[in-house]
């Protein structure tokens, strides 16, 4: 198997073939966003000459009956759907419906790529793609349409059924120069027909987007299911690439925010550098933040004077802990000296400043959390995250809790898993005290004067935080 995969373009070779892709109902309180990793689909799609239609029934709060009506009207050779855990019951009633009214489905994402014969098995689904997924969609395409491009079980990074049978392929190497991918289908979920949702919860401008300028991380925190698809492989666009799909947004869609949303935007801090001296020379009015997080040992003074001076006014930390061997143990790899310097350094000059932080983790103890919940508060944070930790699919320890529980995939309950509520618990704290100390951490940072002033400029959107804090706990 080749180690990198190639982007091979043919503006003709998917003419008059129909993709929907759909976003599906949830009825929990959600970030409503453009979503970036269909827009990269829907956008390799249509340079190969495909007509791509996207439906987003959370933001539209449309019902499973209202999606397939549209679809009717639509009539794709094919329909996406992206499964994420939480959402895994409401994509498999979906799925049910789309696939009793005759159509195609083909699934992937996180869940679906840590779990693909389980997935394809629990499902109606009739293909599933697991981790990137740009080429593997584009031949499955080709093959739908033309019916003798590529047979299915040649094409790496798709799961199918054949009569009882799942069929998983062999995995599909890595795009290594993703500057070759066309940019996402903005077109598709304009930023600026978005309501003020924004990515990192909070924003200064309107309309944002989020951009990722990097796939993959080079790290192996126990607790992250991201390397699921990116193999801790990363892979980095061109400064100049980045500020052109920048500049077409701005241009384009009057976006005046970007939320770079990588899984460490400052990774390679020579690309950074870049990246703003790229913004400042065309002139780019626009503010910037990274909410996914950057890593705290990733920082210094210079780069960080850059960054700000080029537009950045808001940094988010993954810190996770408040306990040295807790971080040790979650393989994070700094120390809470570091944590304490940096965000205070970060601070000064004249950097918003947020983190994130978990409860529950393996071997943690009401001690380990007391102590991160003083940590935080100690902090010269403006606002911080805490939040549950969840055994994800894609872990190792999810593997191992499966192994040693005899547990049946596709008899779980998904809803749960998501950061707000305890599915299990993996440490010497009860499932019921996690949620209360979680309520508590939040409500201890956050029900403190000056913290609760700092909202006051971002008045437009506290409401509808607030909302989704309450309506989770």
């Amino acid at each position: 198997m080749k180690a990198t995969e190639t982007i091979k373009i043919d503006p003709l070779s998917l003419k008059g073939f129909k993709m929907l892709f759909i976003l599906p109902p949830f009825e929990k309180e959600h970030k409503v966003t453009p979503p970036n990793g269909i827009g990269y689909l829907a956008g390799m799609l249509e340079a190969n000459g495909a007509q791509c239609f996207y439906i987003d029934a959370i933001k539209d709060c449309l019902t499973v009956a209202e999606i397939t009506q549209k679809a009717k009207f639509i009539q794709p050779q094919l329909i996406g759907i992206s499964l994420l855990t939480p959402m895994y019951k409401n994509s498999k009633t979906l799925i049910q419906a789309l696939k009793q009214n005759g159509f195609y489905v083909v699934v992937g994402g996180p869940h679906a790529s840590a779990l693909p014969r389980e997935t394809l098995l629990d499902t109606c689904a009739d293909y599933l793609i697991f981790g990137e997924g740009e080429i593997t969609l584009q031949q499955l395409c080709q093959s739908l349409h033309r019916s003798v491009v590529m047979p299915l079980a040649e094409i790496d990074g798709l799961a199918f059924k054949q009569d009882d049978l799942i069929i998983v392929n062999q995995q599909r190497p890595l795009i290594q120069d993703i500057d070759s991918l066309p940019f996402p289908a903005w077109h598709l979920f304009p930023p600026d027909q978005y309501p003020f949702a924004p990515q990192g919860t909070m924003a200064k401008r309107y309309p944002v987007a989020a951009i990722t300028t990097s796939r993959g991380c080079p790290f192996n925190c126990a607790f992250c299911s991201t390397n699921v698809i990116w193999r801790r492989k990363f892979r980095a666009r061109s400064a100049k690439n980045v500020v052109d799909e920048i500049e077409l947004l701005v241009r384009q869609f009057r976006v005046r925010e970007i939320h770079f949303i990588d899984d460490n935007l400052t990774t390679q801090s020579e690309r950074v550098y870049q990246i703003c001296d790229e913004l400042d020379k065309r002139g780019l009015k626009i503010v910037w933040s990274c909410p996914n997080g950057v890593r705290i040992d990733s920082l210094d003074i210079n780069l960080v004077r850059r960054m700000k001076k080029s537009g950045c006014y808001s940094l988010t930390f993954g810190i996770e802990a408040g306990n040295q061997e807790i971080l040790n143990r979650i393989r994070k790899k700094i120390t809470l000296q570091q944590v304490e310097e940096v965000v205070t350094m970060v601070k000064n000059e004249g950097i918003e400043t947020r983190g994130f932080f978990i409860v529950g983790l393996p071997s943690e103890t009401r001690t380990t959390i007391r102590q991160t919940i003083d940590f935080a508060k100690k902090l010269p944070l403006s606002f911080a995250g805490f939040s549950i930790f969840v055994l994800m699919p894609g872990l190792e320890l999810f593997k191992e809790w499966v192994q040693q529980n005899h547990v049946d995939v596709t008899q779980i309950n998904w809803d749960r898993f998501d950061s707000y509520h305890s599915q299990m618990s993996f440490c010497a704290v009860s499932q019921d005290e996690l949620i209360r100390l979680c309520r508590r951490a939040n409500l201890e940072f956050y029900l403190r004067p000056h913290i609760l002033f700092g909202f006051l400029k971002y008045v437009r959107q506290t409401r509808w935080m607030v909302k989704r804090l309450l309506h989770y706990y």
